[in-house]
């Protein structure tokens, strides 16, 4: 576990900040808390205005950045909003061993699904201990948490730099739409991360009543802190 570097993406909020240091160290673990400063620069130096999925995209690749310079072949990046499981450190090591196993580019560990699998939407891929794994679609949103290989963050890092989104105007520079959505990749179920579910930032009422569905949905007590 000392060889797997966790990043959390903080946007300088310290009262999160303070939830999360003391969520990690109930189950004997110390993140990595990362906070992207640089917004005007990159907009003073590409002369745009960044929207909040600009400013997320960018704390994600940051975080990124970080995880391929660590050397680390492994990392797990998560927001600084979630609920984690309340044998984290124990649930990390079988993923470490299947993601290892079965040469996944990225895992993710929390997501936004408001109903529990399985779906129509999801293929069995298959289980291993007390989880099953499952392929997912181009609808399927959220990164709450997510572990990635050294290469895969080398391949987002070279192929969607900022420069991407300038080439690319009509296509998403996004998270959700590149980040989960290339490599070889797989969710797992149960989550280990839920989101808290109460989107302040987001001013759209259906976004917010959709992130609260999925943390009614997803969230239990006895599973997560």
């Amino acid at each position: 576990m000392n060889n797997l570097p966790i990043y959390i993406i903080n946007c300088c909020n310290e009262s999160r900040k303070k939830r999360m240091i003391d969520r990690f160290k109930h189950v004997n673990l110390i993140p990595i808390f990362n906070c992207f400063t640089d917004i005007s620069g990159i907009e003073h130096k590409y002369h745009i205005t960044l929207t909040i999925h600009d400013k997320v995209m960018l704390s994600h690749m940051d975080c990124i950045k970080k995880f391929y310079e660590s050397n680390k072949p492994l990392g797990i990046i998560c927001e600084d909003d979630i609920y984690i499981h309340k044998t984290l450190d124990k649930e990390i090591e079988k993923i470490v061993g299947f993601i290892n196993k079965n040469q996944y580019d990225i895992l993710l560990l929390g997501y936004l699904l408001n109903y529990k699998p399985p779906y129509h939407y999801h293929n069995l891929l298959t289980s291993f201990d007390n989880y099953k794994v499952y392929d997912y679609n181009d609808e399927l949103w959220g990164l709450q948490m997510y572990m990635i290989t050294r290469k895969y963050a080398k391949y987002l890092l070279d192929n969607f730099p900022i420069q991407w989104k300038l080439n690319n105007p009509k296509k998403a520079w996004a998270a959700d739409w590149i980040i989960s959505k290339n490599g070889k990749r797989a969710m797992i179920y149960p989550m280990l991360a839920v989101e808290e579910g109460d989107r302040i930032r987001d001013n759209d009422s259906g976004q917010k009543r959709y992130h609260r569905e999925c943390n009614k949905i997803q969230y239990n007590s006895k599973i997560y802190i």
